[in-house]
């Protein structure tokens, strides 16, 4: 999937520009741009695995994250918008597409906000308007959290009506709840998505606790449609929380899941050229679930 121009402008007045901006520092010159991309992957970020807390390298947090923007945010923006696509051409979503307006996402492990970037590329392709969204994103790194709320500020993508609340952590169903009502207090309200991009290979997540809190979102907005979309690479061992997740769950849900191989260009916004490149497809497990 190639990048929409809407998207293209948001990438080149954020992470491009503060790529370029990088240049001038020489922990940057020294770690970034003496190795090569293969070498930036695996040993600064660590195949996405890096530390956002502390850094890498000795790249301080922020810088780590530019990094991680330009060499994986692409790729997971492709694989979010096919997982939007794919919902919204099923059968069972005829009736309920993802609305231009009043969409609430709860983006958990959401990074820099790539997913709401991708769901708010989605609705603008899909309505040929703007997204109006109300977006929570919880993420331990502020580094990240702090990309996020610059992502939030672009309006190429979302109308001045979204909101946006940003949370390093987020342990209870009934915090999550007073979140929600407080964004949509004075717009509609519409369908609610809970995002898993990536996530659940975390060493360190605590799915019994999460699925807590998500036994307490479906219980007290059992009368909304609510959608869960999840995402990782292929692997019993990087999808065992997921499965153990599930079983916590106390609601039935209905699901669609799959293994695919997602077409992908990168947007070469580092280059002078910034020409469209096709990579190596991406190779993606995911669920869909639904609680009607």
């Amino acid at each position: 999937m190639k990048l929409n121009q809407a998207m293209k402008a948001v990438i080149d007045a954020t992470i491009a520009k503060q790529y370029e901006q990088q240049s001038t520092c020489e922990v940057w010159r020294k770690t970034v741009m003496r190795k090569d991309d293969s070498a930036q992957r695996y040993h600064i970020l660590r195949q996405g695995k890096a530390d956002f807390m502390a850094g890498e390298a000795g790249l301080s947090p922020l810088q780590t994250v530019i990094l991680y923007c330009r060499h994986y945010m692409q790729m997971h923006l492709a694989s979010s918008r096919y997982l939007f696509k794919l919902f919204s051409m099923a059968k069972s979503t005829v009736d309920y597409p993802l609305h231009t307006d009043g969409v609430t996402m709860i983006d958990f492990g959401c990074g820099p906000m790539t997913s709401g970037l991708a769901l708010a590329t989605h609705i603008q392709e899909l309505h040929q308007k703007k997204a109006t969204i109300n977006y929570i994103g919880i993420d331990h790194s502020a580094a990240m959290l702090e990309m996020a709320a610059v992502f939030s500020d672009r309006r190429e993508l979302f109308t001045t009506a979204s909101n946006f609340q940003f949370q390093q952590k987020c342990h209870h169903a009934e915090e999550l709840i007073e979140m929600i009502n407080h964004l949509e207090k004075d717009g509609p309200k519409s369908t609610i998505i809970l995002n898993f991009s990536y996530l659940f290979a975390s060493e360190t997540l605590d799915h019994k606790q999460l699925a807590h809190t998500i036994n307490g979102l479906l219980k007290y907005f059992g009368e909304r449609k609510i959608v869960f979309f999840f995402q990782n690479p292929p692997g019993d061992y990087l999808n065992k929380k997921w499965i153990l997740f599930k079983e916590e769950l106390s609601f039935n849900l209905e699901s669609t899941t799959n293994q695919i191989l997602v077409p992908y260009y990168e947007y070469q916004f580092f280059k002078t050229n910034k020409v469209d490149v096709p990579k190596r497809a991406i190779n993606l497990y995911y669920e869909i679930l639904r609680n009607y």
